[in-house]
């Protein structure tokens, strides 16, 4: 479910935002995108390359959820479809609340 132009997530997503600090998320990205980046770089060896780590960001699961948000809203290079499948619902059913955020 790709979709880079969807203003009730976006709203959500900035709402959400609204009890981060700018500098406290841009550190949390930076953890998340760290992890990424091992997770994806080629292993030298046979037995770093079966460790079959989760690909989702299990010690900040909120800025994970954010974080995935964040990338099918503005950057779809990094937007992760098996992730975001399970995520992204979860943006769009707390849009469609009674009370709006």
């Amino acid at each position: 479910m790709q979709n880079t132009n969807n203003p009730e997530v976006q709203r959500v997503f900035e709402w959400f935002l609204g009890f981060i600090k700018p500098a406290e998320w841009r550190t949390r990205k930076e953890a998340i995108e760290k992890h990424l980046g091992y997770i994806h770089t080629r292993k030298n060896c046979r037995e770093k390359a079966r460790n079959y780590e989760s690909i989702s960001f299990q010690s900040d699961k909120i800025g994970w959820y954010l974080y995935l948000t964040e990338m099918i809203l503005t950057d779809p290079t990094k937007y992760e479809p098996i992730q975001c499948a399970r995520v992204v619902p979860i943006f769009e059913r707390l849009a469609r609340r009674p009370d709006k955020r």
